[in-house]
């Protein structure tokens, strides 16, 4: 079937559909017929029509968009936000959203058919007005959406194309051909230019306009649809991007792990979504290498979007845990600015883990004085039983402010194995700041603080202490300067730092209280701020 039969086809289709109940879209009725209410071009040329209805004054410049508000917006069934494309190669193509609409709109979008060998993939847009009153709404030259190139965040490989409908005033016939090239590789006859049009359109309350366009690459793409990518395409006038995310689903899957074991969950989720058990995973959290080696080495994780939808999550939320006697203690990072972003349908976000025992002092961005063992690395979640929805990209106006902690949640982790020797505490305070008198040890961290943190010997009958490992202390200033100076004779000991370095310690491994007990190699310690 060709271009033009299909579109006749289509359209008669979404008409048979208007006043059916089975749209999800809770609405029905409806007309398809195509003229303009109220537009306005910002594009200059000699030509000009004036057209008057009941309610406003029309000006056309530049030519007639061609597009007429519906009615009872019904959507079609067809619609997926998802599709699989099986020519030239199998590859997921997935619609989702990006930037801020209008209050009191909603855009709906999605795929009408994949590509074959007789013609490309077909895209279904609709912008609604969910306001109680008319209001006109400015476009590009092809209402609802003019985003007409798809760019890669790299600027490399083939760029995609939404061209639309051949009977709408400002497409270009002939851009999308009447057969593909090669096994089902639809790219454009020749070179498009992009118009610089702008309209104005007026929308009734529940009225929507809707589009279709024809999923195509640039006239010199060698290639379609590459194994991996993600592409926006970016209304001109509109402040938001679609973005088509696509892969090879043969390696849209974790790969081998060298870990077969099992473990606990990770502390402070309802649940943990192991790199290593993740065989079906459609979100996983996968490292560049599973083997470190101390004294130094790095790897990196990339946490990999496969699902449907979007996922939320938070770039500055990696964790560090060791694992030891059956639990998971948590090494770095305790202080971190939140900076939450959306990873669309087939994206990646990476966390670099570096470590270095070799340093003489905390450097940002590198884990310094651990020791061997299993560790596991976190970073992103989702919720625990999240049902990923293959149905229209749905997206509405009514922005709800910063969406709030979904529970229970499931973190995505890896685990990680460090070989290298142990590691104790040691102080980092110079020998010129430290000052002995009996068994009490008086040192000053030389930050220019003048609080103090006192950490003397206690016994457990003194309450339930709180364990700390040597891991967690070494990246604690206040634990790393006490415990390090705990000899066989030392009582008690006094570090002069700031404020703020004094009280880490209650807020990081007790519940905040002053004083509190801990222990750490088997040997329990009360902490307080002076």
């Amino acid at each position: 079937m060709k271009r033009r039969s299909l579109l006749a086809a289509l359209v008669a289709g979404t008409a048979g559909l208007a006043g059916c109940g089975g749209t999800g879209d809770g609405v029905s009725g409806g007309r398809t017929t195509f003229g303009v209410p109220s537009t306005e071009s910002t594009t200059e040329t000699p030509s000009a029509t004036t057209r008057t209805d009941a309610e406003t004054t029309t000006t056309v410049r530049g030519g007639d968009p061609g597009v007429d508000p519906v009615g009872d917006l019904a959507v079609p069934s067809a619609v997926d936000r998802s599709l699989l494309a099986g020519v030239p190669e199998d590859r997921r193509l997935v619609f989702s959203f990006d930037g801020d609409l209008p209050d009191d709109t909603t855009l709906t979008a999605g795929f009408l058919r994949p590509p074959d060998l007789e013609d490309p993939a077909r895209v279904w847009m609709a912008l609604r007005n969910d306001a109680d009153r008319q209001r006109t709404f400015g476009f590009g030259p092809t209402p609802p959406f003019s985003g007409y190139f798809g760019q890669s965040p790299t600027g490399f490989g083939p760029e995609p194309m939404l061209v639309p409908d051949d009977d709408r005033g400002y497409a270009r016939p002939g851009i999308v051909p009447d057969d593909p090239r090669g096994e089902g590789c639809w790219t454009a006859e020749s070179v498009f230019v992009a118009p610089d049009v702008r309209t104005k359109l007026a929308l009734g309350p529940g009225e929507a306009v809707v589009g279709e366009y024809a999923l195509v690459f640039g006239h010199q793409a060698e290639a379609c649809f590459p194994e991996h990518q993600v592409y926006a395409f970016r209304d001109p006038v509109m402040d938001f991007r679609l973005l088509l995310g696509t892969w090879d689903p043969a390696v849209a899957v974790p790969g081998e792990s060298r870990f077969d074991r099992s473990v606990p969950s990770l502390p402070g989720v309802a649940g943990t979504a192991w790199y290593h058990t993740a065989a079906d995973a459609q979100v996983y959290l996968e490292p560049r290498g599973e083997t470190l080696s101390l004294p130094r080495d790095s790897t990196d994780f990339l946490l990999k979007n496969f699902s449907t939808d979007r996922i939320r999550i938070d770039e500055a939320g990696w964790r560090l845990y060791k694992y030891r006697d059956g639990r998971w203690f948590r090494v770095l990072p305790w202080e971190t600015d939140r900076n939450y972003v959306h990873l669309p349908p087939g994206g990646e976000s990476r966390v670099l883990l570096s470590m270095d025992n070799r340093i003489g002092y905390n450097r940002q961005g590198i884990v310094r004085d651990i020791g061997g063992g299993l560790y596991a690395a976190r970073y992103g979640s989702i919720p625990l039983l999240a049902d990923f929805d293959s149905g229209p990209l749905r997206v509405d106006g009514d922005d709800p402010g910063e969406p709030a902690e979904e529970e229970p949640r499931q973190a995505q982790a890896a685990l990680v194995a460090v070989e290298g020797d142990p590691v104790g505490v040691e102080p980092d305070v110079p020998s010129d700041r430290i000052e002995r008198d009996g068994g009490t040890v008086r040192a000053d961290y030389g930050d220019g603080g003048e609080s103090v943190f006192l950490a003397r010997r206690a016994s457990s009958e003194e309450g339930e202490p709180v364990r700390v490992i040597a891991e967690q202390a070494n990246q604690t200033v206040a634990l790393r300067n006490t415990l390090g100076f705990f000899e066989e004779d030392v009582q008690r000991v006094r570090l002069e730092a700031s404020e703020t370095l004094v009280r880490r310690p209650a807020s990081r491994f007790g519940d905040g209280s002053d004083p509190f007990l801990f222990s750490y190699d088997d040997e329990t310690f009360l902490g307080r701020v002076e």
